[in-house]
């Protein structure tokens, strides 16, 4: 079935033609080039970029502690305006080296909010949004579980050296159930 010509139909048709090639480009290049303010505000988290391997001590009860080996890799992305960082906890049980911690984080700053967000996924317990506070050489978040509130807080104060506690808050009280220490082996990949 042919269609009729339309003068103004076609007028119309090369206007969003037009529009969509010249806009296309617009759009990319707005979309394609990172935003200084934000890359500036994720440099302050520099000190967490690299490998890092050691040790995670979990509390599981009064009288009874479980110790991991850990590998931590953290790297920038979108050209510095992310930080995406990846953990895995494996122990020896029965023989065989098994993960018992697998967790993937990806840290932003909103520039409208001054502030960070990070989205972090575990293995088996979905995803958890959590505000960060960036103050020198310490990274703290804070999130809610079934458990009650419970906060992280990683030291970088030492060259090469990741110390990082967990807390849950109990009746007014922060009681330490992680401690975790890891050396920078290696930049990341």
């Amino acid at each position: 079935m042919a269609i009729p010509f339309n003068g103004s139909l076609m007028r119309r048709v090369w206007a969003v033609a037009l529009a969509l090639t010249t806009a296309t480009p617009a759009v990319a290049q707005m979309t394609s080039e990172a935003q200084p303010e934000v890359v500036e505000a994720m440099s302050r988290l520099e000190m967490m970029v690299g490998e890092w391997t050691g040790t995670s001590t979990t509390r599981l009860g009064p009288d009874r502690e479980q110790t991991s080996r850990v590998v931590e890799m953290a790297e920038f992305r979108l050209g510095g305006e992310m930080l995406v960082v990846e953990g895995r906890g494996t122990m020896d049980i029965g023989g065989e080296d098994r993960v018992i911690h697998h967790a993937f984080g990806a840290v932003t700053y909103d520039a409208a909010a001054d502030g960070y967000r990070m989205r972090s996924y575990r293995a088996g317990q979905g995803w958890v949004d959590a505000d960060l506070v960036v103050a020198g050489p310490t990274v703290r978040w804070t999130l809610e579980s079934p458990a009650g509130t419970i906060r992280f807080t990683a030291d970088f104060s030492e060259p090469d050296r990741w110390i990082e506690t967990g807390e849950l808050e109990r009746g007014g009280q922060w009681v330490q159930f992680l401690r975790m220490e890891l050396d920078r082996v290696g930049p990341s990949e």
